[in-house]
């Protein structure tokens, strides 16, 4: 469904999207100490996010999962998406996380967009693109910004953070690209990919 282009480093170049739309633009953020000390333990939680969410009464009588909603933002001009690499993985994500409490889907979306890679979508840019099931316990919100220019990946800082193996706070995603449509759909994961595809082909 989507033209093919020529990968140049971790960019792939090809035709701009349709007029009128925004242009994503990082806001220069750089992380303070003090901010990522304090963020690291929530964040932490976060990068194991697609394990499945239990309370503690559903862990003592072996009930399924509680069912927790992954928001995240597809960044796109109809032609190319915007994917950053997990650090320590083989896979690529859209940028997403977990609603907080009674956070709305929306404001959660916005602030792992922000969060993950310094991108600030414009109020009333993101569209949504329904709930979906996504793993055991969790399910996914999907949000579009159309955006008339790819942000370029090379400027983008993801200031989330989670603990590693070893105790080193690493950033979730490492770097980032923009990819063909088809092509994106091959780096996520497979849970993602089954997500995707059918909005990918229908709604972007």
């Amino acid at each position: 469904m989507c033209s093919r282009f020529a990968l140049s480093g971790t960019t792939l170049r090809g035709g701009g999207g349709s007029r009128g739309r925004s242009v994503a633009r990082p806001v220069p953020r750089r992380p303070p100490d003090a901010e990522c000390a304090a963020a690291a333990t929530l964040v932490a939680s976060r990068r194991n996010e697609d394990a499945p969410i239990l309370s503690p009464a559903a862990l003592s009588r072996g009930a399924p999962p509680v069912t927790a909603t992954s928001c995240g933002v597809l960044v796109t001009d109809g032609i190319l998406l915007l994917l950053g690499h997990a650090t320590g993985s083989p896979r690529w994500d859209i940028p997403k996380g977990l609603a907080e409490g009674a956070e709305a889907f929306e404001a959660a979306a916005r602030r792992e967009l922000r969060e993950e890679t310094g991108l600030v979508a414009p109020a009333d840019a993101l569209r949504p693109l329904g709930v979906h099931r996504y793993r055991a316990g969790k399910r996914l919100a999907l949000f579009v910004w159309r955006v008339q220019a790819m942000p370029s990946p090379e400027t983008l800082v993801c200031v989330s953070l989670f603990q590693d193996r070893w105790g080193r706070m690493r950033p979730e995603f490492d770097r980032f690209g923009v990819f063909g449509l088809d092509e994106a759909l091959g780096l996520v994961g497979a849970a993602m990919a089954a997500v995707l595809a059918p909005v990918l082909a229908g709604e972007v």
